[in-house]
């Protein structure tokens, strides 16, 4: 499963790091996480391995222009969520949400959080 975070912009609600801070209300009650996420998951992965693929058969002098476009379109992403987040908080008394409330909130606690990483990081090796 993907990190637990509620909203990244363009990623859809809880499947990766970042995003701006969680929004509690009615919706995420009945939100099946674990599907969403292996859901977006696998799609991700899907197009990341085709973007790699056109990646690789691109000849070397389109490369450069290629990583120029990639770079511009990370950082103006990364500078819009940082905004975003910083409006929040500015919205929000500067204060973020614990971590344990996010987690209340899809019905988990911080064991659960660390068994989930372990979970994870076991996969990963093997």
């Amino acid at each position: 499963m993907g990190e637990l975070s509620v909203e990244e912009p363009g990623r859809g609600a809880g499947c990766g790091p970042g995003g701006p801070p969680h929004k509690r209300d009615a919706r995420h009650e009945s939100f099946d996480r674990s599907a969403h996420c292996a859901y977006t998951e696998n799609t991700m992965s899907d197009e990341r391995q085709h973007v790699h693929e056109l990646i690789d058969r691109l000849p070397p002098a389109q490369l450069s222009a290629v990583a120029g476009l990639l770079e511009t379109m990370l950082g103006e992403d990364e500078e819009r969520a940082v905004e975003e987040a910083k409006q929040w908080l500015r919205e929000n008394g500067g204060k973020g949400i614990p971590h344990e409330e996010v987690l209340a909130d899809f019905g988990l606690t911080m064991d659960d959080f660390r068994r989930m990483g372990e979970e994870r990081a076991q996969r990963r090796t093997g």
